[in-house]
């Protein structure tokens, strides 16, 4: 984050006139244009923050300022804490990310961040919310042998796809949901692909149980809230005989239950013959595939400090990595949009709640297969 060195020649108590932030003779500031964001079609960026900001809160003066900044977040997103001292933790956690946040959109990125649920988590917390179980290259060249899917998703011959796609609003994409403290974010890319393939072949929006995966895939190799891989759930639903409806099966819960499936009262959502793997790595074959299929299942890096405080724009930060073995939370790719220079970018769906993100959905870059979107994508086939 932005680092201020002081150097006193003399010390006034009190805060400072807004005019010594004015720039010196010889210098320019030049704003940075926002997104659009009346439409709701694509990304939006908004306020950055002025040094003048933090700096009144570093000031020994400023400590209402950062006393009345935290109690306003804590009552916001509901906070509760067990006692001050942990009140006290949170109350520091709070104002790093904070920090980290206007520091980082003061660089005129192409995306902007904001303060959401996660900035008073610490590392360890913000984990938690991923559960992609790790996987490597060699687990990838052994999956053919135990694997169901049917074949392999590659470019078309004729490769003719929209400029855009976005399935939003279609029928095929359920609302967001929030996965909570509970690393159960491959269920997610599983029902999402599901839910899109029923609206596409049914006509009907539909949930799926998530909890009904996390209930009942543990002999598929899921751990429900300690991860799991969208094509071992592909594999139970199949040899199940399909998923519940989440409205029959029961609500989710934030953590592993008793699997009752095959209660009378639960009602099967779909049932798959397969699903299929879109080529490793190809951007062009993922474009291929959410265009002529629908929604699909992808795993990403969600690593990075900058990502669990996106709130808008293009996102496209190099350190997020697209190696195998650094995926580590799945979401759905739902379609992808080009900004103004013809740069195309993947809309994702992720389960963190309509707090995070661009109401619960981003932006990421396609050049360069920025955190991996690409790079294991899979998608199901219905019975």
């Amino acid at each position: 984050m932005d680092q201020y060195h002081f150097d006193y020649l003399e010390f006034v108590p009190g805060e400072p006139d807004s005019s010594v932030f004015e720039p010196t003779e010889g210098l320019t500031c030049v704003d940075i244009p926002d997104f659009d964001d009346d439409d709701g079609g694509g990304p939006t960026l908004n306020n950055r923050h002025t040094p003048l900001d933090d700096l009144k809160m570093m000031h020994p003066e400023g400590h209402a300022h950062r006393s009345d900044a935290a109690e306003d977040y804590f009552k916001e997103h509901e906070k509760e804490y067990e006692n001050e001292l942990e009140r006290s933790e949170r109350y520091h956690l709070f104002h790093h990310a904070r920090r980290y946040i206007n520091s980082m959109n003061r660089k005129g990125l192409t995306y902007t961040l904001g303060l959401n649920h996660f900035a008073d988590w610490t590392n360890e917390e913000k984990m938690s919310a991923r559960g992609r179980k790790r996987t490597t290259a060699k687990d990838i060249e052994q999956l053919p042998e135990k694997s169901q899917a049917l074949y392999t998703h590659e470019v078309s011959s004729t490769n003719d796809v929209p400029d855009t796609v976005d399935w939003r609003g279609t029928g095929a994409v359920t609302p967001i949901k929030d996965q909570g403290t509970c690393g159960s974010c491959w269920s997610y890319g599983t029902t999402g692909t599901i839910e899109g393939q029923v609206f596409l072949r049914h006509g009907v929006t539909r949930e799926l149980s998530q909890q009904n995966l996390m209930d009942c895939s543990w002999e598929f190799g899921n751990n429900a809230c300690d991860g799991g891989l969208d094509y071992d759930a592909y594999a139970w639903i199949i040899e199940h005989g399909g998923i519940a409806t989440a409205d029959t099966y029961g609500g989710y819960r934030n953590a592993d239950g008793f699997c009752h499936f095959t209660d009378a009262d639960v009602e099967i959502g779909a049932t798959l013959t397969g699903y299929v793997n879109v080529t490793m790595g190809d951007v062009d074959a993922l474009n291929d595939a959410l265009a002529n299929v629908g929604p699909v299942s992808v795993s990403i890096d969600a690593t990075p400090d900058d990502f669990y405080y996106y709130t808008g724009g293009y996102y496209n930060n190099a350190d997020c990595k697209n190696g195998v073995d650094d995926l580590d939370h799945t979401v759905l790719a739902v379609g992808y949009v080009n900004d103004s220079d013809g740069n195309k970018y993947f809309i994702i769906k992720n389960s963190w709640s309509t707090h995070w993100g661009d109401e619960g959905f981003a932006y990421v870059a396609e050049k360069g297969n920025i955190c991996g979107v690409a790079t294991t994508p899979t998608y199901a086939l219905l019975e």
